[in-house]
């Protein structure tokens, strides 16, 4: 729901007209939501991976963090 949100007030038309230090912030703040509930889906879905003896589970796991997470490397 923060993703959706964050994505909402980029995409707003009235937010669209602000300018300068304010846009920036907006964008920034945004963007700073965006991550961290990315990461934090990520890391769940690792976790999850580790904890399941499913081997079919665990691969749709990983293949999920990979997803959220394709620039963090494996460890």
């Amino acid at each position: 729901q923060a993703i959706q949100m964050a994505c909402q007030n980029l995409t707003n038309p009235a937010s669209s007209q602000q300018q300068g230090t304010n846009k920036q912030a907006e964008v920034l703040s945004a963007a700073t939501v965006v991550a961290k509930h990315t990461s934090s889906l990520c890391n769940s879905c690792r976790l999850a991976s580790s904890k399941t003896a499913n081997p079919v589970a665990k691969r749709h796991f990983v293949q999920s963090a990979k997803v959220c997470c394709p620039f963090r490397s494996e460890e």
